[in-house]
């Protein structure tokens, strides 16, 4: 039997670095600093060790025109480290031993009421430095959407990406490097959840809760092909491909789903633990995992038109967040716990 074995190890699911740096207060080069007898922090290893770093221009507020402009910011910064000449800068984060985003911010940090009929605020003019330790891991721009989104796919050949709209059934496909959005799909019904793109025969497919059904879409023309029933089960969320069989598993309220993708025939079930959400399947052991929000995760065996139940292994209370790495088959869930975000890995093993 596979089972799941939990270590019992929690991590920061992120990492970043944040500097605020209120202007125009930076000290006068040359100026006479006080004496500080605090410890110094050590310095992370990747600004010690870093020798070449590329310098993005992260989204956010404008610098008045009459203190420079929205270009100030970046253009006096990158100036600086240039002069610096202690890392090598390039145009492009692919070769990147290190990424500096820079942004400038002007939150408001202060309210005065001074009348019922008057009042006003005050401001700080603030520079963020983010530093990621990453190769393309860069903040390239924004595309402004019109209402809150869930999930998002990529489809490498075409370099478009999938959003879906969290308020309506819709998906917006998005042209990154444009920054625009150049088509929307829409679907029948309510209340989109997961989409799985198969690349090598050109198809997405698009969970649709409120319609109880899996969507087909034509990848090169984005274009809904077919919507396929699942009826008798309900409630779609995680789905993900089966390439070697070319079919399709659903997680569905209490049973994953497998589906034919010649034809969105149901071909198999196999019961899941209540209120799932996301799945992942590993295409090397041909085991789908399904996150249920009652605190445990539902192992499954796929095989050729079948599924079989591995049993139910238990974590965090309320999860529905799972992922897996192919290559040491290592399973991955995110959840929050107390104003924090962790990531949490299990190693499948056979008893």
């Amino acid at each position: 039997m596979l089972k799941i074995i939990k270590p019992l190890i929690r991590k920061r699911a992120t990492l970043c670095l944040l500097c605020l740096i209120a202007l125009p207060s930076i000290p006068v080069s040359g100026t006479q600093q006080p004496k500080d007898s605090s410890p110094v922090a050590p310095l992370p290893t990747p600004i010690a060790t870093a020798q070449k770093v590329f310098i993005s221009n992260a989204p956010g507020d404008s610098l008045p025109t009459s203190l420079g402009g929205p270009a100030r910011p970046y253009q006096e910064f990158y100036a600086a480290m240039k002069s610096w000449g202690h890392y090598q800068l390039l145009s492009s984060p692919a070769d990147a031993d290190l990424i500096l985003e820079i942004s400038f911010s002007h939150p408001i940090v202060g309210v005065n009421v001074m009348s019922t009929s008057g009042g006003g605020s005050t401001s700080a003019l603030l520079l963020k430095l983010v530093i990621v330790d990453a190769k393309t891991l860069a903040v390239a721009g924004e595309v402004p959407l019109s209402a809150a989104t869930d999930l998002i796919g990529y489809d490498p050949e075409t370099g478009l990406v999938h959003i879906c709209n969290d308020t309506a059934a819709e998906q917006w496909v998005i042209d990154p490097v444009a920054k625009k959005i150049v088509t929307s799909i829409k679907f029948d019904g309510t209340g989109l959840e997961d989409m799985a793109l198969d690349l090598k025969n050109r198809r997405l497919y698009q969970a649709v809760k409120g319609a109880n059904s899996i969507v087909e879409v034509d990848l090169d023309d984005n274009k809904v092909l077919a919507a396929w029933p699942l009826a008798p089960d309900k409630g779609p969320h995680g789905i993900a491909c089966v390439p070697d069989y070319n079919n399709l598993l659903v997680a569905c309220a209490g049973n994953l789903v497998m589906l034919s993708c010649s034809n969105g025939k149901i071909l198999a079930t196999a019961p899941i633990g209540a209120r799932v959400d996301e799945m992942t399947y590993d295409h090397g052991l041909h085991m789908a995992y399904c996150a249920s929000r009652m605190g445990k995760i539902s192992a499954v065996s796929v095989g050729p038109n079948t599924l079989t139940s591995a049993g139910d292994v238990p974590d965090v209370a309320r999860t529905g967040d799972i992922t897996m790495d192919p290559a040491t088959h290592t399973v991955w869930i995110a959840y929050p716990q107390d104003g924090k975000c962790f990531a949490q890995p299990f190693t499948p093993s056979h008893n």
